[in-house]
């Protein structure tokens, strides 16, 4: 997965696929940053795994973006996740 916000504009990939885009919402509170856990709630957790965290300050240039998505899954063994147009499937 992979989200960028940038104060306007929010987009959500998974395996390297645009799944949502749009006029980033504003009910976070500021400053707000949670892993594995709704943000108002201790109660709502994920149920799942997550391996592997890349944090940037600010968005990233598509190539930077693609090359990320590329060596996490070639990484995880789950570049027949990428799509096949992907450049680094």
């Amino acid at each position: 997965m992979s989200y960028s916000h940038n104060g306007e504009n929010s987009h959500l990939y998974h395996n390297g696929t645009l799944i949502l885009n749009g006029t980033a919402g504003n009910d976070a509170p500021t400053g707000t940053f949670s892993i594995g856990v709704r943000y108002d709630s201790s109660s709502e957790f994920f149920n799942g795994s997550i391996y592997e965290f890349i944090i940037y300050s600010g968005s990233l240039p598509t190539n930077t973006r693609q090359i990320l998505e590329g060596y996490l899954a070639h990484k995880h063994s789950l570049e027949s996740e990428l799509p096949t147009d992907h450049p680094y499937k």
